[in-house]
Parts: structure tokens; sequence; C-alpha cells
């Protein structure tokens, strides 16, 4: 008879709705735990690398002011070269890393993106899921250890 069958089903769609709930809410949990460690390494990205590259032109600069001041400048001429030296060395720190950033930023895939496949993939099983207990669709054989 059909009875047993529509409670079957009907069973099948309660737990496929609990199942849905426990997806949601573990979802939910990743992106927030994904936001989180994005908000944490961005600060400590940011705490690390002013000072790297403040460091890294100060090098660049006394280098290049050296250089300068050996080869005969003036020290007026050769302070100038090393504090040239030393914006070019920034700024080409500054690019590489906003290069780096939008290349990850575009390789990244949102949190949101899997969750809405996750929904999806849900949403369909529970289409075939009402389907089997309107009687338009045939249920999924079950395992050979089912009960």
């Amino acid at each position: 008879s059909a009875i047993p069958l529509i409670n079957k089903s009907t069973d099948s769609l309660d737990h496929v709705n609990t199942q849905l709930v426990k997806v949601d809410r573990v979802t939910d949990s990743a992106v927030d735990a994904a936001d989180a460690a994005d908000t944490a390494v961005r600060a400590v990205s940011m705490a690390v690398t002013k000072p790297v590259t403040k460091v890294s032109g100060l090098a660049k600069g006394v280098s290049h002011g050296t250089s300068a001041f050996m080869a005969g400048n003036d020290v007026r001429s050769s302070l100038n070269a090393g504090r040239d030296a030393a914006r070019r060395r920034e700024r080409e720190i500054h690019h590489e890393i906003t290069r780096v950033d939008q290349r990850a930023a575009a390789a990244a895939v949102p949190p949101a993106q899997s969750a809405e496949s996750i929904e999806q993939a849900a949403a369909q099983a529970v289409d075939a899921a009402t389907e089997v207990a309107d009687g338009t669709g045939s249920p999924a054989p079950l395992p050979p250890n089912a009960p």
C-alpha cells in the first residue's frame, strides 16, 4: 500500500531537513572561522610588512648612498641617491605585495560559494525525496546492509 511508502518518505524528508540544518550550522561555523583567520592573517601581515619594507628601504638607501659617496659624489648628492633608492625599494615592495594579494584574491573561492553548492546539493536531495513521496519518482536502491 502507498501509506507505508508515504510515511517512510516523510521520515526521509524529516531526516534530510535535520541534516540540512546541521550542514547549515557547519557551513556557517566554517565561514566564521575562515573570516576570523583572514582577519588575523591580515593584521599580522600589516604589522610585519611595514617595518620590513622600511628596513629593506633603509638597507637599499644606505647601500646606494655609500656607493655614490665612494664613487666620488659629494655628501648631499650621495644622501639624495640613498633616499631615492630607499623610496624606490619601498615602492617595489609595496607593488609586489599588492600583486600577490590580487593573485590570492583571484584564486580564492569565497566561502559563500562553497556553502551555496552544498545547499544546492541538499535541495536536489530534498526534491528527489519529495518526488518519491509524491509517487512521481522512484526511490534510490537501498545499500545491501540497509535495514
